[in-house]
């Protein structure tokens, strides 16, 4: 019976062994684990490795990532808030907002980070109000 390797252990390995290396070692580093994942089962672990090897050197780096959606695009002001609110939360960290337009949202944003989402829409608030009337009614 084989233990199935977790893409967490993969992706910590190929971090760790990478760390110090030249740009040529880590691009034959990378090619062969590329190559180990597209054997097999592993086949389909591929992109989830590649998420958890970002999200370590992001982690080492101190840069947080975050995915902001709107129901239009975000002016210099509001992701500048956006940019204070993450900050407040991750301090000594770098922000990286990437944005979408999200059509359904009313108003408001939802963030996104690692497994955490911060949603402060208009829709969120307004579906809250509703859980809030029927529970009272």
């Amino acid at each position: 019976m084989s233990k199935r390797i977790k893409t967490t252990e993969i992706a910590r390995a190929l971090f760790e062994e990478a760390k110090g290396k030249d740009h040529t070692a880590v691009d034959l580093l990378t090619t062969n684990t590329v190559k180990l994942l597209a054997k097999g089962e592993l086949a389909k672990d591929g992109e989830a490795v590649l998420q958890e090897l970002e999200r370590l050197e992001n982690d080492e780096a101190k840069i947080v990532q975050a995915e902001v959606e709107s129901k239009g695009s975000l002016g210099e002001h509001e992701s500048k808030e956006i940019e204070d609110f993450i900050h407040h939360k991750f301090p000594h960290h770098h922000v990286s907002l990437s944005h979408r337009v999200n059509q359904d949202i009313i108003g408001g944003v939802k963030i996104k980070i690692g497994d955490e989402v911060w949603d402060l829409t208009l829709n969120r608030q307004l579906s809250n109000l509703k859980t809030h009337l029927v529970t009272e009614a």
